[in-house]
């Protein structure tokens, strides 16, 4: 199982759809990582995070999940 992001849309090849939303994909690929893979021995430590921040990240998941959901659409 693959669960970095980064990768995953690498996988997927639809780095062109989703550029816009590149830094932000990274940025909250770092918050994943660690809360899933406790013992993963990482270089960097866990980054802390402020309400608006995580109100970032949350709406932009489910904005990239609307995002997903029809673009999988659109594949069928």
């Amino acid at each position: 199982k693959i669960h970095d992001l980064p990768r995953l849309i690498e996988i997927t090849g639809i780095e062109s759809e989703v550029a816009k939303w590149k830094n932000l994909i990274i940025e909250l690929n770092e918050y994943y990582i660690l809360p899933r893979y406790p013992d993963l021995p990482l270089k960097k430590s866990y980054p802390k995070s402020t309400k608006t921040q995580a109100k970032k990240f949350h709406d932009f998941s489910k904005q990239f999940f609307l995002w997903t959901k029809k673009y999988l659409s659109q594949q069928k």
